[in-house]
């Protein structure tokens, strides 16, 4: 190996180094502001639901019911009657 060869290898060395160390910065950054919208989006639904707690209860009393009936009604027998008939089929051309 001759000298440039060396001193490209070392560069390309440190360039995904570099790139390395900057990527893992930029994805802490990025994670420190998840985490911020996540905090604020929590604040803000506890806000909403404390405004429209009437609301929100009695959908999930309506939620429920339905439920329950759903469930009721799949515990009926199943129909009486009867698949409707085929036709034998017919083979066409020469047998």
């Amino acid at each position: 190996m001759d000298k440039n060869s060396i001193i490209g290898f070392v560069l390309i060395g440190l360039l995904l180094f570099g790139f390395t160390f900057w990527q893992s910065k930029q994805y802490q950054k990025q994670a420190a502001i998840q985490a911020e919208q996540a905090a604020e989006q929590a604040r803000l639904d506890s806000i909403y639901y404390a405004e429209h707690k009437a609301e929100l209860d009695s959908i999930a009393a309506l939620q429920a019911a339905a439920d329950t009936l759903g469930a009721v009604l799949r515990l009926r027998p199943p129909s009486t009657r009867m698949p409707p008939s085929r036709a034998p089929t017919r083979r066409r051309g020469p047998s």
